[in-house]
């Protein structure tokens, strides 16, 4: 589903450059893509990723997160906020409220999966511990796109995960 993928490309967006005005367009964005899907060890494409326009229809898609208790975590949020607007859809989000919570954040995304989500962004508190719930949602045909953190499971549909050396090598030179 292309609207996953937009979604994800600003939450990423949202933490490295967060735009100075809300409505200003932050894509074509450079993301690196494995030429084996999921694969870390496979080479990899540099590409530009360029944002959908507007959601085909107004999509529920839940995002769990594992905290919102620092800046990071924060601009996250605002990403997947802004992004949702612009595309038109429904958004969802919610924080565990640490990364020792993990069966608060399982709890969470499954009650979001009971109530109707028609994709699921997950920040994992634990990069094996969400495997079950993963496979579960996925056996649904729900769509579930692993984000910034890392999952173990090969059940999910995407993945927009950072590599953080990277990241704060781009920090530290500009």
């Amino acid at each position: 589903m292309k609207f996953l993928l937009a979604a994800i490309a600003t939450l990423y967006l949202g933490f490295t450059s967060v735009p100075s005005n809300a409505a200003e367009k932050w894509f074509p964005f450079p993301v690196e893509v494995w030429n084996k899907p999921f694969d870390f060890s496979s080479s990899r494409t540099d590409k530009s990723y360029v944002a959908l326009k507007r959601a085909q229809k107004k999509w529920h898609i839940f995002l769990s997160i594992p905290h919102m208790k620092d800046a990071y975590w924060i601009a996250v949020n605002y990403g997947a906020i802004s992004e949702a607007q612009r595309l038109g859809i429904k958004l969802s989000l919610f924080e565990a409220d640490g990364y020792s919570k993990l069966v608060v954040q399982k709890n969470q995304i499954n009650d979001c999966v009971k109530d109707g989500a028609d994709g699921v962004i997950i920040s994992a508190a634990s990069y094996k511990g969400l495997n079950k719930t993963v496979e579960d949602i996925a056996a649904k045909n729900i769509p579930v796109v692993d984000l910034i953190n890392g999952i173990e499971s090969n059940k999910i549909s995407a993945k927009s995960i950072v590599n953080f050396m990277t990241w704060v090598l781009q920090q530290v030179t500009t």
